[in-house]
Order: structure tokens, then sequence, then C-alpha cells
């Protein structure tokens, strides 16, 4: 499909009306194909997706017709929510067109919003939150979404001429699903090797991220007094200030400055009781280090999230905290993540504070990827973690991880096949050959037949410098294989589910440490919601 430019003088006003000329002249992508039920089967319900921009805004239009808009689901209200009981209409940009990283973005008849950062293998950061406005009207035809979306919220390619994209709606009484393209159930909206091409002159409509500096300066003050104690505390004054920075240095490289950085509007944790030996994972939730996050990830394979990562070399919440776990103010950081060619960059330093008894550390990391055939990477990684105290020695981490991956495996099939190897420095320890960490994983994820093996080990003395493990000490493995047929023409049966997932892990001598197997006799999809 094409994006149609707008006139220096044309103003799309956000109402879902869609009303404005510019809608009028865009040639709409309405060739959707069912993914679920039926598979290549036509939609039950038509929609239509038109795509017009500026000099600095992308918008989209999109009609959801309904022939009964009295059943439309829109529950969830809260930003971000997943949309697993709602209608909802989704869409994926590669702004690269690398088939490997892009943007996400949902909405439901409701109005509500959500997006992600997407990495190689369909890996998403939730956490990240773009700038980027909409509204959604519901009429007696189904309901309307028109949306903005700044060309500073997104990195690209500033010579390209085309970016991948595709689009999925969910009709959710009828369970049903359907894709402007890669509508094959071995495929998913995600997977961004099957998009299709927006046709988008960059240069040409004068496309701009203005001066791609966005400021966010702070300032906090506070007092304190106890006028009722003997001796009377006198009232004690505290000020600061800070600023973050954002700066787009090209329409693919992103810089980032932050100095004495203040997080009190940062979400708070949600609160967990943890009744194991083991330490618990929480998000990133600060600005600073969501922007760009993806760029820093390593070794994740297709549908895993980082908290169900072995090990992970970069885990950005331990910066502000000192060896002990105890806060540290963070005086000056710095980050450039984006894309030069064919290697995506990610480099950060961040310096935190001299505070009381507590000495300063500057925190260094490097990533680097190089992109090969159309799916797969090589890439590099380098951590650094030092204190300013003349006698300690700093914490290193360096790695290697690759990702070989295709989706015509014997037709349609995905097939992909990771490793990666990590080692770090231990100031307490001389032994050399038992802080290493290292993985391989043969992931076969299809409609069909899934199935996957992976070995893991992780030494006892392995401990990323800036990163998380669960444990150390041990060795896993873990087979998977699940069969899902589709019964042909059921008139309530949709698919029915058979597998097992084993998880064994053993010491370093190999004896055993747990042993679980989940086991799946029988799981029933049903035509109906």
């Amino acid at each position: 499909m094409t994006a149609e430019p707008m006139t220096s003088e044309e103003v799309i006003e956000l109402d879902g009306l869609l009303d404005e000329p510019a809608w009028q002249r865009a040639v709409p992508a309405t060739d959707f194909i069912q993914q679920d039920p039926v598979l290549g089967g036509t939609p039950t319900e038509r929609t239509e997706v038109r795509i017009i921009y500026s000099r600095d805004h992308l918008y989209m239009g999109v009609l959801c017709f309904d022939s009964e808009p009295d059943k439309l689901l829109g529950n969830t209200m809260k930003r971000d929510e997943y949309l697993r009981a709602d209608d909802r209409f989704m869409w994926v940009m590669d702004t690269f067109l690398d088939q490997q990283s892009g943007y996400f973005f949902e909405m439901n008849p409701s109005g509500l919003m959500a997006d992600s950062l997407m990495g190689s293998g369909g890996a998403q950061s939730r956490e990240w939150d773009g700038i980027w406005d909409a509204k959604v009207l519901r009429s007696h035809l189904g309901w309307t979404l028109e949306i903005k979306i700044p060309f500073r919220t997104l990195n690209f390619d500033p010579e390209g001429t085309a970016w991948g994209i595709n689009f999925q709606r969910t009709i959710r009484r009828k369970n049903e699903e359907n894709l402007w393209t890669g509508y094959l159930r071995n495929q998913q909206l995600r997977q961004m090797s099957n998009a299709g091409l927006l046709e988008i002159d960059i240069q040409g409509g004068g496309v701009t991220q203005g001066l791609g500096l966005d400021v966010k300066p702070y300032i906090t003050g506070g007092g304190s007094e106890s006028p009722g104690r003997d001796p009377i505390v006198p009232l004690v004054k505290t000020a600061d200030l800070g600023v973050d920075l954002f700066y787009n240095v090209t329409p693919s490289l992103r810089a980032n400055l932050t100095v004495n950085t203040d997080f009190a509007q940062t979400e708070v944790d949600q609160r967990l009781v943890n009744l194991t030996r083991f330490p618990l994972f929480f998000p990133e939730k600060r600005d600073f280090f969501l922007d760009g996050a993806t760029f820093f990830e390593f070794y994740v394979p297709r549908r895993r999230q980082n908290s169900n990562i072995a090990v992970q070399p970069f885990f950005s919440r331990r910066i502000g905290l000192d060896a002990n776990g105890l806060p540290q103010k963070i005086d000056l950081g710095t980050k450039l993540t984006g894309q030069l060619g064919q290697q995506d960059i990610g480099f950060l330093h961040v310096r935190t504070a001299d505070e009381s008894n507590l000495v300063g550390e500057d925190f260094t990391v490097l990533r680097l990827k190089r992109r090969i055939l159309a799916q797969s990477y090589v890439g590099m990684f380098y951590s650094r973690r030092a204190s300013r105290t003349i006698a300690s020695s700093p914490e290193q981490t360096a790695g290697l991880d690759f990702r070989l991956a295709t989706s015509t495996f014997k037709g349609s099939n995905n097939l992909e096949f990771n490793g990666f190897l990590l080692w770090n420095t231990d100031t307490t320890k001389t032994a050399p050959g038992d802080n290493l960490a290292y993985g391989l994983r043969l992931d076969y994820p299809n409609d069909r037949w899934e199935a996957r093996v992976s070995f893991t080990e992780v030494q006892p003395d392995h401990g990323p410098a800036i990163g998380f493990t669960r444990r150390t000490g041990f060795r896993a493995f873990q087979p998977r294989l699940r069969f899902a047929p589709r019964p042909s023409q059921h008139p309530w049966l949709r698919q029915m589910a058979f597998g097992f997932d084993v998880d064994l892990r053993t010491d370093m001598k190999n004896q055993f440490l747990t042993r679980r197997l989940d086991l799946t006799l029988l799981r029933l999809e049903m035509h109906s919601q």
C-alpha cells in the first residue's frame, strides 16, 4: 500500500470521523484474509486501513465495519494491558525494513492504547510508552480509529522509500482473526519477515523529526522539622534539580543524556512475596533506560520474555544500587542507540554519586549486532562495573550470541537456532574455567507441531557485572513437544493439543537438582469465544 502525502495547508482533527479530504484521496488496504477460524477465508466483517502523512506526523484511519456493533467488546481500559477478551486492531511497523525489529501498537473499541518495541524474533519491550494519540468512534457501522504518530517517536532510515507494515483485526465474539498479510498459522503478526510494504517518500515528502530534541527538566524541594521534640529539630530544607535530554542525532540514531537524575515519577513495582531461595525479577520502568532497550537485548529466543532467560548480561535495574543493594544517586548518564547500515548499536555509560559512606561507581555497556541473511544476526556484548576506589578491581562481562532463523523451512515453517557464550571476571576467585555461561537452543515453533530442545550451563562463579541470573552452578536440559491438530469442518471444535514440557537441572557433577514435567493430556479450543 502507499502512504498518501498531505498538502501543507491540510490539518487532521482527531475525532474518528475521517472526513478530511486527505482521507478520501488515500487508497485503502482492504484485502484482509482470515487466519481463524477458516484459514484463507474471507473475513465476515470488512476492514479498511488508510495511511497519510505530513512533514511531522504519520496518520492512520481504520474503519472496522461490524454488522452487530452493539456486540463489540472493549472492557479493558488500562494502558498496555493485554487485550485477550476484547475486539482489537493491531499493527506493526518495521521502519528500517530489516525484517527483525520494529514497533507494535494495538487498540480496542473503548480507545485503550498499547504499544511496545520489538526486537529479534518478536521479543517485546512492553514497558516502552511511545508518544502518539488516537481517537475511537463507535457508530451503527462499527468502530473507527483515527491515529496520529509523530515521526519523532520513531527511528527510521532517512533514505528509505518503504517500511514493513502489517495489520490484524480480532472479532472477539466470533473468535476470528484477520490479517492483511502473513495469514498462515505458522506466521504471526510480530514476525516482521511476513509484513507487507508501505511505500512512503521520506525525502520527497519532507519528513522531519523537527529538532529531534526532547527536554525533561525537573526540580524538587521539601522541608521537615520536629517542633515538639526536645531538643527542637530546626527546619531542614532540601532542593534539587536535573534534566533528561533525548536527541535524534539522525533519524536512525538516538542519543540520551541524564544529569542529576530523578526517578520520582517512576511507577512503583508490584508487591510480590518470594518464598523461594532465588531472587525475583522486576522489569525496568525508568524512562532513561527504557528508551532504546531492545538494542541491548542478548539471546532472547522466539516467544521468550527476559524474565525467563537463564542469564541476562545486562539488567539496567542494577544501576543506581550499590553492591549491597542500597540506593545510590545517578550523577550522569549517556546513551547511544540505533542502526548504522546492517549494525545495531547500543552504548551506555552511567556514573553514580559518592554519598556518605557509599563510593560512586561507573557502569559501561556496549552491545553490537550484525544482521545477516533475512532474519538472523551475530552479536557481541561487553559490560564493565568499576568502583571509584583505588583498591577495587572492575567487574567485566563479555559475550557472543547468534540467531539463525527462517520462516520458509519446508514451505512456510519456522525454524530457529540460537546460542550464546558469556564470560566474566571474578574478583574473589582465581580458579579458571568456572565463570562461564553458555547455551544452545533449537526451536521449531509452528501451529501443528511445536518442538524445542535447549541446553544451558551456568557455572558456579558466573556473575554478570551488570546483569541478572536467578541461580548459578547448574546445567539445564529442556525438551518440549506439542502436537495440535485442527479437526476439519468440526461444528464446535477448532483445535486440540497434546504435549509435554520437561525441565531437568543438575549440578556441575550431573547430580539432579530439580526435575519437572508439564504434561498436556488434552487442551481444547472452541470456535466460540
